[in-house]
């Protein structure tokens, strides 16, 4: 399988999709789309404001989806955890379009919300740069004015 993006042919992504697919149709589970590296534990790393707020504001948006996706239902030994088991998935692909439907609405909303994060820290990094600037020129001024008195 060939796949282009933007003209560009993507040599491998058609292996990796094909992969995946056939890890799902063999019963095999999804890849997680985060990696260990998209923890929250790398806020502890930032050494500044700035990055925290950087850090804080791609994970939010990286996280803020929930997933309805397909999942291996723990069962207990035996037989009553296997009657179990089987109860719970049946349930589960039953009651899916409920999960989601609420599971749109709430993405819906943590999108938003991630979104409004990172306009208050986009609009905060700008209003302290005009500050910076206003009082660096206010200290020229006084500066500059050789002082009355």
């Amino acid at each position: 399988m060939r796949i282009w993006i933007e003209g560009e042919e993507r040599d491998g992504l058609g292996a990796e999709i094909a992969a995946g697919a056939r890890r799902l149709r063999e019963g095999g589970s999804a890849p997680r789309f985060l990696a260990p590296q998209h923890s929250a534990l790398l806020l502890r790393e930032a050494v500044s404001e700035e990055e925290y707020d950087r850090t804080y504001s791609r994970l939010l948006q990286m996280r803020c989806g929930v997933d309805t996706g397909d999942f291996n239902v723990p069962r207990r030994k035996g037989p009553a955890g296997m009657l179990a088991g089987w109860v719970r998935a049946l349930l589960w692909r039953v009651l899916r379009y409920q999960h989601e439907r609420m599971a749109l609405q709430q993405n819906t909303i943590n999108e938003l919300i991630a979104a409004a994060v990172e306009f208050e820290r986009q609009r905060r990094r700008r209003e302290t740069g005009e500050l910076r600037r206003r009082i660096e020129q206010l200290e020229k001024a006084a500066g500059s004015g050789g002082g009355t008195g």
